[in-house]
């Protein structure tokens, strides 16, 4: 599936123009049309001072004014950067929207069907992320489409490079389907994409804290029985795509790690997994894969929401 339109929120830090730039790689790989958005509400009293003061009308004006014009002037900065980065059929242009970074971010996206964002990974750390989560978690969350979040990438590998391992996060849920055909829209020319399945069951922490040597033998060869389903049942899906270039691997443990240590493996630079809605409390307060992904994930994660769900489904 062709990407169309591809969105660029910049804050103009370091990580904005780093996703940027990849956003570019893959625009003009698409002759698609980017957008960068910068999404941003008007500077206003409260951000002058701590205390309440009386700011003149004029004054205030000035400040804005001035404001506007950093702006403009970071967007060309930006621009310049990029423009001559562009093959022929892709096209940039810039937005800006007063409004905060989340709301401005998902209202344009949804207006301008926006095949894809490109953001990079900023914002809080620690236990205030954990509580509140930054502006990716949310994006990632609510948006009409995929949503790819870039890590920083290290001087010597820039300009960002295209994804050539791919790893796909396959449950079997209706996600699957379209997160490889997803996977497909964004490797590389001659790039590799794996299918990786974890099998996780729910009682297998538990148990293995509790067995003690008794009955080893027999949960071992459960075990492997079982992945060996899930072995086969992967392979079969896999050739029920129709896709080239895709492999499959099956693991056993807890998923995100799993995924994680296989990325170290494979020397993966790109994870694909969806974004599946909490309806739990504990999924709420201890977080779903994808929002561990997000938080810990070394390499580029690109999420498909619940939203964009419908456009990847055949």
């Amino acid at each position: 599936m062709r990407l169309q339109r591809i969105l660029i929120p910049v804050d103009f830090s370091s990580q904005a123009e780093q996703a940027s730039a990849l956003a570019v790689e893959l625009a003009n790989r698409h002759s698609a049309e980017v957008v960068l958005l910068h999404a941003d509400p008007l500077p206003g009293a409260g951000t002058i001072a701590v205390e309440p003061v009386y700011i003149p009308p004029s004054m205030l004006a000035g400040l804005r004014a001035t404001y506007d014009q950093d702006i403009q002037n970071a967007f060309a900065e930006l621009e310049n950067t990029l423009r001559p980065q562009l093959n022929e059929g892709a096209t940039l242009r810039t937005e800006r929207c007063l409004a905060s970074p989340v709301d401005g971010i998902l209202e344009f996206a949804k207006e301008w069907d926006a095949d894809l964002i490109v953001m990079g990974s900023s914002g809080l750390s620690g236990t205030a992320r954990l509580l509140l989560g930054s502006t990716a978690d949310k994006i990632t969350r609510h948006a009409p489409c995929p949503v790819l979040v870039t890590r920083m990438q290290a001087p010597e590998q820039r300009p960002p490079q295209p994804f050539r391992q791919i790893l796909v996060g396959i449950d079997h849920s209706p996600f699957s389907g379209p997160l490889a055909r997803l996977a497909t829209s964004v490797v590389a020319p001659a790039g590799v994409i794996e299918l990786v399945h974890i099998w996780s069951p729910p009682f297998v922490s538990v148990l293995g804290t509790h067995l003690g040597g008794i009955e080893t033998t027999e949960w071992t060869t459960a075990r492997e029985a079982v992945i060996g389903d899930e072995a086969k049942r992967l392979e079969d899906f896999a050739q029920s795509l129709d896709l080239s270039g895709i492999n499959c691997f099956i693991g056993a443990g807890n998923v995100p790690d799993a995924l994680l240590d296989r990325a170290d493996e494979h020397k993966a630079d790109l994870i694909v997994v969806g974004a599946h809605g909490r309806r739990e409390l504990g999924e709420k307060l201890i977080g779903t894969v994808t929002d561990r992904l997000l938080r810990h994930a070394h390499l580029s994660v690109l999420v498909l929401p619940e939203g964009g769900l419908p456009r990847w489904t055949l």
